[in-house]
Order: C-alpha cells, then sequence, then structure tokens
C-alpha cells in the first residue's frame, strides 16, 4: 500500500536528533559545572599546602616604575627606566575606552565572576578537546595575581594558586581598583608596562588623551605584544583593533556609528620615534639625578622630575644650529653646540651638545673644554675698567715682541695682520683687536684676569700668561655661557640648575631647587663692559647677531680656526653658540661671526619674542679701582 504524500517523514526516523550546538552547550554547561565544582575543590585543598602571600598589602607593592622628565611648562621630554618602563597613573586619568576594549578583549564577564569565570573556564576546555583550539580561561584578576605575585609557569600548582589568589583579591578589592591595577601592570610590548607608558611608545601621547581607535588597537596588542606590535605587524595590528572593535559593539560598549568611526580613523603611529626629546639634556641631567637619587631609584623609583629645559626654546635651538652647521660642510665644519641660561635663576633653557645624539653622546655644551678665542676678552677687558680704566683710555694697536720665561719671543698678531694705531677701548673691543687685549693682560697681571674670569664662574684652569688674553686657555660652553650670565646680571653669579624640583611617585616633593645669587664682581665697570660690547653687535665683528633688541656679545675665532664662537646676552638671557670639529682638526675660513652669531641671532629673536624690549643699565663713572674678590665658589 503506497503511503501518502502527506504522510510525516518522521515516522521513518526513530528518533529525533539533537542538534550540534545544543550537544556542546549541554557538554560546556555540564563542563563548566564539573570543573567549577572541581576547582572550588582543589582550592579548598590546596590553601594548607600553598604558601601564598597576603594580598591585603597588594595596593602597596611597589612596582617598577619609570623616572619622567618633563620641561618647566610640564610637558614631557622623556622617560628613565630599567627593564620596566612603567609609569602608573589612577583609572580615572585613562581614556574611558580604554578600559573597556582592555575588558571586551581579556574579560567580558570581569563585572560578574567572582575572580574565577566557569563559563569562560569551561569554554576554554571545550575549545580545547572539542575543536583542538587552545582557548585561554585566566581572568584578569588571575592575570593581575599572575604578574604580581606568581611565575608563568604552565603548571597546576601555579593555576590553582593564581585562582585562590584572584578569589582573595575579589574580595578585598573593587572592580575598578583591580582593573586600574591591571592596567598599570600589564606588558604591552617595546618594554612598555602599563597604558601610559605604552600610550607613550605607540602614540606620543597619554593614556587620558587617547580616542576609541587608539585604545582598540592598543587592547589589540595586549595577547601578543611582540608579536602584535604595530610597529612590526601593522597590517596584523590593524585586525586585532577590528577585531576589538566588533567585540565591544557586541558588549554594547560602543554603538554602531562609534564602531565605523573608529575603524576608519586614521591611526597615528609615532611614540618611539617622537620619544627620546633633548637627548643631550636628558643625558645630562640623568648623571645629576644619580647623585641626588642613586641609578636604581633614578630607574624604577617613578620619580617626576621637573626641568628648567623649555620645550619650544630647545626645538628653536636644534633646528637653527643643525641647519648652520650642515650649510657649512663644504668649510669643513661638522660640530656645534648651543646653550641658553636664565642668569637670574641659573636655568639651563636649551641645551644642544651636537648633530646626532645616536651618532655621539659626547655632550659638546657641557663636556667639549675648547679654546675661546677673543669671547674671552671681555674678561681681560673688565680687569682693566676695574682697575681704572675707561672705555674712552686710547691704546696703541701696533707691533708687540715678548720674551718668553724659556727665552723664546712672542709676537702676537691680529686676525687682519694688520695694525690701526691709537684707539680707545671701546673701538677695540669691537673690532676684537688682539694686541690691545695682550697690552691689557700685561698691564693688569695675567692673574688679575684669571681672578676675574674664576670670579665670573670659570671653573676650567685658566694659564695665567698673556696668551689667555687671546683665549688660548680651554674652556666648556656651559662654562663660558655662565660666566656671560654674570655681565647680564650686573654683577651676579647662580650655578646652572637644570632640574626645578623631584616628586616621588605618591607626588610629594623630595628635592626642590632654589638659585642662589652672590655677588661677585661690582656692577660698575660691568655697566661699563656691557655697554661697549653692546657696540660689538652695533658696529664690530657681532653684526650678524644683532636682532632688533639690546643685547651685548662678542665674537670667538681661533687664530688656526679651530674654534669658531659667540657668546652674548640680554638683560634676561644669556646664550653661546659653539662650531668646530671633534678631532680638532682646522675649519676652511669661519670665524664666530660668519658660523656662529646667525645661530645666536635666529635663536635670540625667538627666545626673546615674549618678553619685553628692555636695555641694559646705564654706564656711571668709573673712579679708581674696583676689583671684586675671587669667589667662594
Amino acid at each position: 500500500m503506497a503511503k501518502r504524500p502527506d504522510e510525516p517523514q518522521t515516522r521513518r526516523r526513530p528518533r529525533r536528533q539533537t542538534p550540534a550546538w545544543l550537544r556542546v552547550t549541554g557538554r560546556l554547561t555540564i563542563v563548566g559545572l564539573v570543573l567549577l565544582l572541581t576547582a572550588c575543590a582543589g582550592l579548598i585543598a590546596a590553601i594548607p599546602y600553598l604558601q601564598l602571600p597576603d594580598v591585603r598589602g597588594l595596593k602597596a607593592i611597589h612596582a617598577p616604575q619609570s623616572t619622567v622628565l618633563v620641561d618647566a611648562k610640564g610637558r614631557r621630554i622623556a622617560a628613565i627606566h630599567g627593564d620596566e618602563n612603567r609609569l602608573s597613573i589612577p583609572l580615572a586619568k585613562m581614556a574611558p575606552m580604554l578600559p573597556k576594549a582592555v575588558v571586551a578583549m581579556e574579560d567580558a564577564r570581569f563585572y560578574q565572576h567572582f575572580g574565577v569565570d566557569p563559563i569562560g573556564l569551561a569554554r576554554a576546555v571545550v575549545s580545547t578537546l572539542f575543536f583542538r583550539h587552545r582557548e585561554g580561561g585566566s581572568t584578569l584578576t588571575q592575570q593581575l595575581a599572575k604578574n604580581l605575585y606568581l611565575t608563568p609557569e604552565q603548571t597546576a600548582k601555579r593555576k590553582i594558586a593564581d585562582m585562590l589568589l584572584a578569589v582573595q583579591i575579589e574580595r578585598h578589592y573593587t572592580k575598578d581598583q583591580i582593573l586600574e591595577l591591571y592596567l598599570n601592570q600589564v606588558y604591552w610590548g617595546h618594554g612598555s608596562f602599563g597604558c601610559e607608558a605604552a600610550a607613550m611608545t605607540y602614540f606620543a601621547k597619554h593614556a587620558e588623551n587617547l580616542n576609541l581607535a587608539e585604545s582598540a588597537l592598543l587592547a589589540g596588542i595586549l595577547q601578543g605584544p611582540e608579536i602584535f606590535t604595530p610597529y612590526r605587524t601593522p597590517k596584523v595590528a590593524k585586525a586585532r583593533q577590528k577585531l576589538v572593535l566588533d567585540r565591544m559593539l557586541g558588549l554594547k560598549f560602543i554603538t554602531a556609528q562609534e564602531h565605523k568611526a573608529a575603524w576608519v580613523y586614521p591611526v597615528e603611529i609615532r611614540g618611539i620615534r617622537s620619544s627620546h626629546l633633548a637627548p643631550y639634556f636628558t643625558a645630562y641631567v640623568q648623571a645629576l639625578l644619580i647623585d641626588k637619587l642613586g641609578a636604581a631609584a633614578m630607574r624604577t623609583g617613578g620619580y617626576t622630575v621637573t626641568t628648567s629645559l623649555d620645550l619650544d626654546l630647545q626645538r628653536v635651538a636644534e633646528n637653527a644650529l643643525i641647519k648652520q652647521v650642515q650649510s657649512l660642510r663644504r668649510f669643513k665644519v661638522s660640530q656645534g653646540a648651543l646653550i641658553c641660561i636664565d642668569p637670574h635663576t641659573g636655568e639651563i633653557k636649551a641645551m644642544v651638545g651636537g648633530m646626532d645624539f645616536a651618532a655621539s653622546q659626547f655632550n659638546r655644551a657641557v663636556q667639549a673644554k675648547r679654546q675661546p678665542g677673543s669671547s674671552f676678552k671681555p674678561f681681560v677687558y673688565l680687569t682693566a675698567l676695574a682697575n681704572g680704566m675707561t672705555p674712552d683710555s686710547v691704546v696703541v694697536d701696533e707691533p708687540m715682541t715678548y720674551t718668553l720665561s724659556d727665552g723664546r719671543t712672542w709676537k702676537p698678531q691680529n686676525y687682519s695682520r694688520r695694525f690701526s694705531g691709537s684707539m680707545t677701548l671701546r673701538t677695540a673691543l669691537e673690532q676684537s683687536i688682539n694686541i690691545i687685549a695682550v697690552k691689557l693682560a700685561e698691564q693688569v697681571g695675567p692673574e688679575r684676569v684669571v681672578a676675574t674670569a674664576k670670579a665670573c664662574g670659570i671653573s676650567s684652569f685658566l694659564q695665567p700668561n698673556l696668551a689667555l688674553a687671546m683665549g688660548a686657555s680651554e674652556v666648556t660652553p656651559m662654562e663660558l655661557c655662565s660666566a656671560y650670565g654674570v655681565l647680564a646680571t650686573g654683577g651676579k653669579y647662580t650655578a646652572p640648575l637644570p632640574i626645578l624640583k623631584i616628586e616621588n611617585a605618591a607626588g610629594n616633593v623630595v628635592v626642590q631647587s632654589r638659585p642662589e645669587l652672590k655677588d661677585v664682581f661690582a656692577s660698575s665697570p660691568i655697566a661699563a663692559l656691557t655697554d661697549m660690547m653692546q657696540g660689538v653687535l652695533l658696529r664690530g665683528t657681532g653684526t650678524a647677531a644683532y636682532f632688533g633688541k639690546p643685547a651685548a656679545g662678542k665674537t670667538g675665532t681661533t687664530s688656526d680656526a679651530r674654534d669658531a664662537w659667540f657668546a652674548g646676552f640680554t638683560p634676561d638671557l644669556a646664550a653661546v653658540v659653539w662650531v668646530g670639529n671633534d678631532d680638532n682638526s682646522p675649519m676652511r675660513g669661519m670665524t664666530g661671526g660668519e658660523a656662529c652669531a646667525p645661530v645666536w641671532k635666529q635663536f635670540m629673536r625667538v627666545a626673546t619674542s615674549s618678553l619685553p624690549a628692555r636695555g641694559f643699565p646705564s654706564a656711571p663713572a668709573l673712579v679708581g679701582s674696583d676689583v671684586a674678590a675671587s669667589p667662594s665658589h
């Protein structure tokens, strides 16, 4: 008998087949319950045998934190760290989307579980058993426990330990406290620990300023920071970002519009390339911090060091000097240095120690001792003015021959190789006449010139001979700048001050620097000298340095053209520029007026742009001898 067409086909099947997804779900539920019971039993049984730390002291754990250098306006210059580059910040200082992105990617049920997630654990086991795909079942709390207390070994004992610790942590801390600790502990690649260091490493910005696209990209890195880094595998990092955004959308952490906008947002990866600002200054400050804090504390103590540097002026200094030296390659010029100091406080506002820190860490602004040439002459003239001479005193520029102590003769020469006869001290300084400077040193005595220079802050050894008047004794650019600062202040000296204050990780000030101005020289001869040195920019060898505001300075060029300088000051700032070669080889016809004065002009024009144009004190009449005592420092 034939069957009717509409007869149910189910009569031909002995039983209904259970769908595959339902079978998996059933197994998942059963496995989850079994694992939960097993885990709880294991945890209880393991307690007597596991010597676990007391998690109630979790907040007191001091993980290594980087020390951060900021400029005088609070802008980040660099981070100093050991093996771990970490900058801990509170959850409130993180971009709101960053914790959400991490939770979505790492532990979607973070706010529902008690430290251990049975469902996640079961899913991981099922994935491994039935789909041959390894999947982690650790919660954020377990990962935090492992990072803080345990080793990364994959053993049952360690797994039980991190589960037990996670449960304890959840009992004593809120979810937000746990999340904050996790985000400050986790490794993000390229030596960066914690979200603040990661934000700086990848985006050169603080974690609080991250947008959704950047937050999602960071969250995607976590499971393989050295594999998924956008610096090495940008396409993979982008795919991971998409995965994070998809999960955030699925969890309703973001809207579809936010998802789309974040996916197409052009994330700029630029942190590593921008992380080393003012490298010569940074290295200089690090050496000082080792003395103040110790090397280990400097690298791991999480200090914030407010420096005197002005990043705006630093950029101007670097650009002006590097561009000039590059343009002088054909004249055999390969190196340079620039330093700017506020003479009233000693604060170092800019420091360029060379052309390329990566190629050479030698800081020419601080470490290079070079002959200053004629830029040393102001100290000769200052000594003469303090011993009864005036800017209008007349001296004859003529050939001179001196017999040295060993019987040899020395005939000093002017740069022009010509002699101009009688002239005032003012004209002689403006035209940088060597013969006049030597005659002045002979008249007052080289020892007095040395005393004047020392009083103004020159600490290098100065040979007390007549060649000193032509800048034969070596000094560093920083010394010369600091000494010119005494001229700018009318006779007051303060030591260079690169560090303003140091705060510990808790925000407490542990070092507070204060400038100490000392009266080291009488103001009357300094005022007269300053008036003369303004003429150097207006009529003399330094006209290329004039930038339209009251300023004083002096060019410097050694006789063999191995060093070229311009040193000068305004009532507010002192700055020195040097160019030359590390191997001390001669340049080709370069003078301080040609090579350095233009750099000084370009820098000082910007450095003083926000300052009022004010003049120097007028020079009073000079009467008698007015020599200062040697300084105590």
